[in-house]
């Protein structure tokens, strides 16, 4: 069973906002290995990260796992689970604008200015205003928003901590995960046990260098993948890979199979292109088809292979941070996806704008500045 706590946050006064922490307790108490915290990534972990069922879970090698809804996300409060914090009435009203080209300027502007209206209409919502809760100053209030960052989560896993006697703690961190942790550990360094960081993203919050980190780290795992392919070309079956990935990328930009993109895997092309790159790791068999298709202009054939390699059991691999959940949600258990109308209906539909909102604190606003958005 999972212990419930509503983590009350002071920021820096007492303010009425929650976040909920579900713990995974050891199989032999008290748990011979501490505590760890899980985040496993997003930003739109929940307190089911860690906390399953299956062999692979952590409190079965004798730790106190401990999962947390950050603030705004799963059944803490606020929420960033509004209309108003995603991107669909903004795009709804603007039409086409939804439809983003990254190798295109102007559609990059229209992005940008979608966003900006995004984040106003966000930031405006009066849920977020938050009134102190002192007699003497009833009439002070707070923006929830200025207080949601990745500092302010690491801030709320020290808080937990100590509710559990003010030992070492151990922290577990996958993909956003590893910022989430790094952060901790970094402000709390004397407090952490053990640190695992498992698919580390970049450590910085100016957003020009975190888009060129990404781009130059795209661009060589596309380099990784073309050289194994090479070195292992009898696996592989594709004389040059380079020539395929560049052929198919551009017919991926073709109207014809961006519908299909689009309404099957809700994804731009240059996500779809890193899909496709990472699922041909484990399936080189599925190479030679699909380079085939793409220098014949077959989009049919094409379209049937990718379904095959995206859809193969590859992309069903979890880390063992991330196990079955019970299929019901309640009070008791961890908040999972698994039910969409629970905890707020329609929840991971609405919290799809949360990583902007996270984000928008970490970096401080740099995407505010339109020149700097389209850099």
């Amino acid at each position: 069973m999972c212990l419930k706590h509503k983590l009350t946050i002071i920021c820096p006064f007492l303010l009425s906002i929650y976040s909920d922490v579900c713990v995974k307790f050891a199989d032999q108490q008290p748990a011979p290995r501490g505590n760890i915290a899980a985040h496993c990534g997003g930003p739109v972990s929940l307190s089911a990260c860690g906390i399953g069922s299956m062999g692979g879970a952590p409190h079965h090698f004798g730790y106190n796992v401990i999962g947390i809804d950050q603030r705004g996300m799963g059944r803490s409060s606020p929420t960033f689970a509004i209309k108003e914090c995603t991107d669909a009435p903004y795009i709804e009203e603007a039409g086409s604008g939804g439809d983003f080209d990254a190798d295109d300027e102007e559609s990059i502007r229209k992005f940008a200015n979608l966003a900006k209206a995004r984040n106003l209409g966000c930031w405006n919502h009066p849920s977020f205003k938050i009134p102190l809760d002192e007699d003497d100053d009833a009439s002070k209030t707070y923006h929830f928003l200025e207080y949601s960052g990745t500092r302010q989560l690491a801030e709320d896993i020290e808080r937990v901590r100590i509710l559990f006697g003010d030992q070492k703690l151990s922290v577990y961190g996958i993909s956003y995960g590893t910022t989430v942790m790094g952060t901790y550990t970094s402000i709390f360094p004397d407090n952490v046990n053990l640190m695992v960081l498992d698919g580390s993203a970049p450590p910085n919050y100016d957003i020009l260098q975190a888009s060129e980190d990404y781009a130059r780290s795209a661009n060589q795992r596309i380099d990784y993948f073309i050289a194994s392919c090479e070195f292992g070309s009898d696996q592989c079956g594709v004389k040059d890979m380079r020539a395929c990935i560049n052929k198919l990328n551009n017919i991926l930009r073709d109207n014809q199979i961006r519908d299909y993109i689009q309404n099957k895997y809700d994804a731009p092309v240059y996500i779809f292109m890193l899909f496709i790159i990472q699922n041909l790791f484990g399936h080189y068999e599925l190479a030679p088809g699909i380079c085939s298709a793409a220098q014949e202009n077959d989009l049919e054939k094409l379209e049937e292979l990718l379904d095959e390699l995206l859809e193969s059991p590859t992309t069903e691999l979890k880390s063992s941070f991330i196990q079955d959940m019970p299929e019901e949600d309640s009070e008791s258990k961890p908040t999972t996806y698994e039910n969409p109308d629970w905890p707020i209906l329609g929840y991971p539909e609405l919290s799809s704008g949360v990583t902007g909102i996270v984000n928008g604190q970490d970096y401080s606003f740099g995407a505010y500045d339109e020149d700097l958005f389209v850099r």
